[in-house]
């Protein structure tokens, strides 16, 4: 029964990578998302021998079927447009790190890189998610009535028309180790495992207003994969039909 095993078990591997490449092509439209990269691994080994007269010689390893091993965030910058509204926000990264935005919605603060803002009716600084954004305080930024925005590239924001300060966006970096931790939520955010996010490391991008960050799916590489496992489901399934076939004709002999 292993040949039905190995199959079903490959069939259902590469479904997972097609669940997570659609999903990457779904949201190439959606600003400050982030790509996810599946990673499979080896089932279970074993080892080869050949004998003759002088014993046992290792001559390789027969390796069993693959499972889905991880799913790792890609967090290459996307492109940036400009855009008409003075509380979108751009992120532009300092070499080595990802900074992302902090913000709160019930009681849990999350990062994210969609600086695509709003102010709601009670006037406070949200996300798109209804997530508040936060200031270096931790607290909920809430904007003077009236007026545009303005912001320099330390996060600090200021009336446009008065030159009054409002707040400080509160921004947080992540380097590549820390990367691998990020868990992904809905509305591009993200926390990460076992780390509260105010011990993370103060944002080092540069920050700008009227513009946006583009997502980071790459359409040709994406399509490709797409149909490269689809390909391998297929696969997968003649393996299946093909022993299903094997075991069902050995059945039948068994019973003459």
């Amino acid at each position: 029964m292993n040949g039905l095993y190995i199959g079903s078990m490959g069939m259902i591997n590469y479904q997972q990578h097609l669940n997570v490449h659609a999903n990457n092509i779904a949201n190439a439209q959606t600003t400050g998302f982030k790509v996810d990269q599946m990673t499979s691994k080896v089932y279970a080994s074993e080892k080869t021998y050949r004998s003759d007269s002088n014993g046992r010689t290792l001559i390789g390893t027969i390796e069993h079927s693959v499972v889905p091993n991880a799913v790792h965030v890609n967090l290459v910058p996307g492109s940036m447009k400009v855009t008409n509204s003075n509380t979108d926000f751009y992120l532009e990264d300092a070499p080595g790190q990802t900074t992302f935005f902090v913000v709160g919605k019930n009681d849990t603060q999350y990062l994210t890189r969609n600086g695509s803002f709003s102010v709601n009716e009670e006037g406070y600084l949200q996300t798109s998610g209804n997530a508040y954004v936060l200031d270096v305080n931790g607290d909920r930024i809430r904007m003077e009535t009236g007026g545009d925005v303005t912001v320099d590239t330390q996060g600090k924001l200021r009336n446009a028309q008065t030159g009054v300060e409002i707040a400080t966006l509160q921004t947080r970096a992540v380097d590549r180790e820390t990367a691998n931790q990020l868990e992904k939520h809905a509305f591009e955010m993200f926390t990460v495992q076992d780390t509260n996010i105010n011990e993370l490391p103060l944002g080092t991008a540069k920050i700008y207003n009227y513009m946006l960050e583009n997502s980071n799916t790459d359409m040709t590489k994406e399509m490709s994969s797409l149909m490269v496992n689809q390909r391998m489901v297929q696969a997968s399934q003649r393996v299946m039909h093909s022993f299903d076939k094997v075991y069902e004709k050995e059945a039948n002999e068994l019973l003459k």
